[in-house]
């Protein structure tokens, strides 16, 4: 769903793909998304800053 310019997505819980439940965390499964010009750039800066790699910036077929 796109409003404003900003993506919502929900999902079922799929731990193939790292998607888990509530129950299963012990907390929430939320994720957030950022979509911006040049993604390599903004995570070098993140992870200069102390950001916690978990997934590396990649093209990927679905987007």
């Amino acid at each position: 769903m796109e409003m404003m310019g900003a993506g919502f997505v929900v999902s079922d819980e799929s731990e193939e793909h790292s998607h888990f439940s509530p129950k299963k965390l012990h907390g929430t499964p939320v994720r957030t998304g950022l979509h911006v010009e040049d993604p390599d750039q903004l995570f070098a800066l993140a992870v200069k800053a102390g950001a916690v790699v978990i997934y590396p910036v990649a093209d990927l077929d679905y987007g």
